[in-house]
């Protein structure tokens, strides 16, 4: 089982890919902290951060799992000159968009029991 941050444990600064950072390094960033025991598992098909399902997306969110679990040092974000730290919370994304989804098939399903 994975490492995860625990909710209180999460500092005042994220992680994130930067802008000119490549796909393939990126993708190297998400093999490399997936293999070290952090939890992958919310950017996997189904899980709570799989969409946008782009490996920019994908990165930010290891990323930041990585430097938070390995105690927010800048160094913990340097994923050989690809990361920044930022003050905007990039995790929030996924869990805005995992709402929203539900929040969407609540709204949709009893109107279409209508039968408009």
């Amino acid at each position: 089982m994975g490492r995860k941050p625990g909710s209180g444990s999460w500092g005042k600064k994220w992680c994130v890919p930067k802008l000119e950072a490549g796909s393939q390094a990126l993708q190297a960033n998400i093999d490399y902290v997936c293999s070290s025991g952090v939890d992958c598992k919310p950017i996997q098909p189904g899980g709570p951060c799989f969409e946008p399902n782009d490996v920019r997306s994908h990165a930010s969110f290891v990323m930041n799992s990585f430097y938070q679990i390995n105690g927010r040092h800048d160094y913990n974000c340097d994923f050989a000159k690809t990361g920044v730290l930022t003050t905007a919370n990039p995790n929030l994304v996924c869990r805005r968009a995992s709402e929203d989804q539900k929040r969407v098939l609540i709204v949709v399903r009893p109107k279409a029991s209508w039968g408009n």
